[in-house]
């Protein structure tokens, strides 16, 4: 982890132990229910943390499905979910259109910036290929010349940029990388022999493979990240959904739905900074 995330883990981690402490006992729900309905904006491409088990399927399900409705149980209220685009979801918080975005997105800087942001899970970057694939990846450099995929609107095409220019320092041929508007579509480009590669969390590995999917981790990255949700900037709605957090850990549900989607359970572990 780079000192930049370092400083905003520490600054946010900083913020939310006072305004938990303070909110955990009432748990009081965040202002933005208070309408009765909690909206979440989501992007349901990302198996498991959101997705259609089905083509056709009315409602989306996965981790974070789950969690906005553990959520919405906790403040007694209704849950809306509202499918939006990888790229448009955090311009919907911004616009009002949804109260929260509960997608997998990660913790970031320059979205941490503008927008307040609750970690709920762990997660470490990878890049994924297929189960017959003879590549031997033992470090970045190996990644040179390769075709790598990845869904656009991430943080995935600036990270291969970033190793690009390590590749291109140390004489070698660059990453040729492809991006694509959903996770699944980046997929696809491995399944039909297109990319060698696919950026992407290790959460989604364990989750396809224990479906019978053959993936398999050619290379993880350094880049331990965190999944958070994104609200409005509000200090006591933060609070709020922090200590909601707190609270689904600390009794059992957010463990299960980690266990019940298969996730790895370090990812229950936002300590190891």
């Amino acid at each position: 982890m780079n000192l930049k995330q370092v400083l905003l883990n520490c600054l946010i981690g900083a913020a939310l132990v006072a305004a938990v402490a303070s909110a955990a006992s009432s748990l009081s729900p965040p202002s933005f229910v208070r309408a009765g309905t909690l909206r979440s904006c989501l992007d349901p491409s990302f198996a498991p943390m959101e997705f259609y088990a089905q083509a056709g399927d009315p409602q989306p399900v996965g981790v974070d499905v789950d969690l906005t409705r553990a959520l919405a149980q906790l403040w007694g209220v209704q849950m809306q979910l509202m499918p939006v685009e990888f790229t448009g979801m955090l311009p919907a918080l911004q616009a009002n259109r949804c109260d929260a975005v509960i997608s997998a997105v990660l913790l970031k800087p320059e979205r941490a910036a503008v927008l307040a942001a609750v970690p709920y899970l762990a997660t470490y970057v990878v890049i994924i290929g297929r189960a017959d694939s003879r590549l031997q990846v033992a470090n970045e450099l190996d990644l040179a010349g390769l075709t790598i995929s990845a869904e656009s609107g991430t943080s995935y095409a600036h990270l291969l940029e970033q190793i690009n220019q390590r590749i291109v320092a140390a004489g070698r041929r660059p990453i040729l990388i492809q991006t694509y508007p959903k996770d699944s579509d980046a997929i696809q480009q491995l399944l039909v022999g297109r990319a060698a590669g696919v950026v992407s969390q290790d959460t989604e590995v364990a989750h396809r493979n224990a479906l019978g999917a053959q993936f398999k981790i050619l290379f993880r990255l350094p880049v331990r990240d965190e999944y958070a949700i994104y609200l409005r900037p509000n200090a006591a709605d933060q609070a709020s959904v922090a200590a909601a957090i707190a609270q689904l850990r600390s009794n059992g549900t957010l463990r299960q739905i980690v266990e019940r989607w298969r996730l790895p359970l370090h990812t229950l572990d936002l300590d190891s900074r």
